[in-house]
């Protein structure tokens, strides 16, 4: 087949969107412009009829080919543009303190290879199929299993959905339960939280754990709350049996009154047993659990759960299961195999090693400061953070003096919607993810700035 009639028609095509043929004017006759070219005759007729049906030129019977009116709709040069580099983030910290991540070096890279291929071998056929809206049953047994012997939680398979992260999941149950609700958060409190509450257009409003909860609820008219009763971060506040059947109790006075239980790091207890979720103890339905593997595997590791009353299962299966799932089966089958092989449980127990480690070097570094009373340090039950108070200097100052030391850290006032002035000088610290020379980097910047306000 003749191919030199598209590059001629390439020519003349970018000719007329340069505007070196401008509209009206006649083209050459295909006799003059095959002769010019080196062609044949047919070949400037293939050029000349695909842009006459492109819309490029027109033809006047015995009179030749005419450029149409194209320019004013045409942009001069196709020449693809240079491809800009990736921009450089807004600042590159030398130490992070304040992303919830796992330590790089403690990951199972061998074992999470392993079990990749392994999915790969046995389950080739599965990999093509559909996933159900609410996950692969196969991923759901394994988190209800994995639920039961670690949280006490009895969960069947059919009340647990999958998703990318708490967020996603987040926005599918704002979508549920309806965004015209007046809900509430607990304070303090997740911000991602909140900004996802204001980006669904939801009413609500922030209650201080120090008050009586309940009461405040009903004040306030509210219907939903968010809460993370075992580990209320930043603050480390845990609610006791008596708030939470309190708490249940007010959940089950109306029909449509529920409690959104996030359960923000509660594999990593430092004393005692683990604190029994709300959901273990809810006869009523009216909890609802949401948890995510990204603290317990790696941030990227974007897969979470959330576990619906029956009731609100239902309603979820015929009103929100137009959502397809949004984790593949390749990653949702290799995290099944991760969990029913015992990995899992023995990858937080390698964090939590590590974590208590690091926790006690910090301290141990810290102490002279705490004898000095320059810094007090609250440690939470939970988690892998604590909040560090400083005796002098302000708010501004000391965010200003970790910028410039390139430490990314955040303060307890921004886990508040209302004023908190008790937490001017307070700041989280989260040791998860460095190792004992990036404390030894910490602790430096705060000599300084002991050094700077004496």
């Amino acid at each position: 087949m003749d191919k030199l009639y598209l590059k001629l028609y390439d020519q003349i095509r970018q000719d007329i969107i340069d505007k070196k043929y401008v509209h009206n004017q006649k083209l050459p006759s295909k006799r003059s412009l095959a002769a010019t070219s080196g062609v044949s005759i047919k070949t400037v007729e293939n050029a000349y009829y695909q842009l006459m049906l492109e819309g490029y030129i027109y033809s006047k019977e015995k009179s030749g080919f005419y450029v149409d009116d194209v320019n004013n709709y045409m942009t001069p040069s196709i020449t693809a543009p240079a491809v800009k580099k990736e921009e450089a983030p807004a600042h590159n910290y030398i130490l992070d303190l304040k992303s919830n991540k796992v330590n790089r070096e403690l990951f199972p890279d061998s074992i999470w290879r392993k079990v990749m291929r392994e999915v790969l071998s046995s389950y080739d056929d599965l990999l093509f199929e559909t996933v159900p809206y609410n996950g692969l049953y196969k991923l759901r047994v394994s988190i209800s299993n994995y639920l039961k012997a670690s949280k006490s939680m009895d969960v069947q398979p059919d009340r647990i959905i999958i998703g990318a992260g708490v967020e996603y999941l987040y926005m599918k149950l704002f979508r549920l339960l309806g965004n015209d609700r007046h809900y509430a958060v607990a304070e303090p409190s997740s911000a991602n939280i909140k900004a996802l509450m204001k980006a669904s257009g939801i009413n609500y409003s922030a209650l201080s754990l120090s008050d009586d909860l309940t009461d405040s609820l009903t004040r306030e008219n509210c219907d939903i709350i968010n809460i993370s009763p075992s580990d209320n971060y930043p603050t480390g506040d845990i609610l006791n049996i008596s708030d939470r059947i309190k708490l249940l109790e007010w959940a089950n006075e109306k029909k449509e009154r529920y409690i959104i239980e996030d359960d923000f790091d509660s594999e990593y207890r430092h004393k005692g047993m683990p604190i029994k979720s709300m959901q273990s103890i809810d006869v009523g339905g009216k909890v609802i659990y949401i948890n995510t593997f990204s603290k317990i595997i790696g941030p990227s590791f974007r897969i979470g759960y959330m576990i619906l009353p029956p009731k609100l299962m239902k309603r979820y299966e015929t009103s929100v299961n137009f959502y397809s799932c949004s984790v593949p089966s390749f990653e949702q089958l290799a995290l099944a195999h991760f969990i029913d092989e015992g990995y899992l449980d023995k990858n937080i127990n390698r964090i939590r090693r590590n974590n208590r480690m690091i926790r006690e070097y910090f301290l141990k570094a810290c102490r002279p400061l705490i004898e000095s009373g320059d810094i007090t340090i609250s440690d939470s039950e939970v988690g892998s953070y604590f909040l560090m108070t400083f005796k002098r200097g302000t708010h501004e100052e000391l965010s200003k003096h970790f910028e410039e030391h390139e430490i990314l850290i955040s303060s307890v006032l921004d886990s508040y919607e209302k004023s908190a002035p008790e937490y001017e000088r307070t700041f989280v610290v989260n040791y998860s993810g460095i190792d004992e020379e990036g404390i030894d980097v910490f602790v430096k910047a705060v000599h300084e700035f002991i050094q700077t306000y004496p």
